[in-house]
């Protein structure tokens, strides 16, 4: 199914929307810190079983920094009979820049559990926030999975409204595409400083400190095109990859941001079989981020990371997505 992320204002929202998974509001696991104080607020999309990320590295004032910071909540759009609801993030940066990321994908007239963790799109956006009133008109849509044949690559607009460090309500809007409605809350979880040893009890393999996951990007032809990646992160934040080619291979970097328990992300990728072509630089953020239970998975998954980007075009966007093995998408 399919996904959403957005840039706004500066915002790249990573929406893991579609065929994702539903999720409720917002909330703070026992064992996620909650950080400190934090005077920005965020953009994001959807209800989720995480708060968002907020707040900007700080400086002047830009427009659209009244976002900044971390929203979680729902989306929804009606698809013929079918009234689709995803579990949604954002992380809104400076001058207007998010990411809204969805997951957790369910029907109206389902209660079941999603059967696995996936990841549905992202929308990608630069915008403005002033007066309680957030839009851009320049977004691009990148679904990565199917909800209607329409349903491909496309531009994209927001809509909302916000109250600071409170509320962010709105729409996006893409040509021959529905409506998605979304409400979200700020999400506390993310203030304060982030840290490397965030990371610590996050990875797959600890000597290793890889983490095993997959690159999500649109196919042009509907779906996705998943990548599997084991992402290392240095104890300095150098990303690299550990598998030689033909896997997929990259680099860059993680960088704690003071503001929000986020990190600023910087993604190249290089050679082997990647989703980009090699020298393809992305930019945007990595979080922690609990999962809902699955069929696969009967209890929720705790500081799952996650890195959305997109390149300073918004022609190119990834999400990269933690994975359990009951949890890993079928090829």
């Amino acid at each position: 199914m399919y996904g959403i992320k957005t840039l706004s204002a500066a915002v790249i929202a990573a929406c893991m929307l579609a065929a994702c998974g539903g999720g409720g509001g917002g909330d703070t696991p026992n064992n996620e810190p909650t950080g400190g104080s934090q005077t920005g607020g965020g953009t994001g999309t959807g209800g989720g079983t995480d708060g968002g990320t907020g707040g900007g590295t700080g400086g002047n004032a830009q427009p659209g920094d009244a976002i900044k910071g971390v929203w979680t909540g729902t989306t929804t759009s009606q698809v013929g009979p079918r009234a689709l609801i995803w579990d949604t993030t954002t992380v809104a940066l400076e001058n207007g820049r998010s990411l809204t990321m969805t997951s957790e994908f369910y029907t109206s007239t389902t209660t079941n559990a999603p059967e696995r963790n996936l990841i549905g799109g992202v929308v990608v956006g630069q915008g403005t926030a002033a007066n309680g009133s957030y839009s851009f008109e320049n977004g691009r849509d990148f679904p990565f999975e199917d909800v209607t044949p329409e349903w491909r690559e496309r531009p994209a607009s927001l809509s909302a409204s916000y109250t600071s460090q409170n509320t962010l309500n709105g729409s996006i809007t893409s040509p021959e595409t529905p409506v998605r409605n979304f409400t979200s809350n700020y999400a506390p979880r993310y203030n304060g400083a982030a840290s490397l040893g965030d990371l610590d009890n996050v990875f797959n393999n600890p000597s290793q400190r890889s983490i095993q996951g997959f690159f999500y990007t649109a196919n042009p032809n509907g779906g996705s095109i998943r990548t599997e990646v084991q992402l290392v992160v240095g104890t300095d934040g150098t990303l690299s990859s550990r598998a030689a080619a033909p896997s997929c291979q990259v680099s860059g970097s993680l960088t704690p941001r003071t503001d929000m328990r986020v990190f600023d992300a910087n993604l190249t990728f290089g050679a082997g079989n990647c989703p980009y072509p090699s020298g393809t630089t992305l930019t945007g953020a990595a979080f922690l981020k609990s999962t809902v239970a699955t069929t696969r998975n009967a209890q929720p998954v705790e500081n799952r990371f996650h890195l959305v980007a997109a390149n300073a075009g918004q022609t190119q966007a990834t999400v990269f997505a933690q994975v359990l093995l009951a949890d890993a998408p079928q090829q």
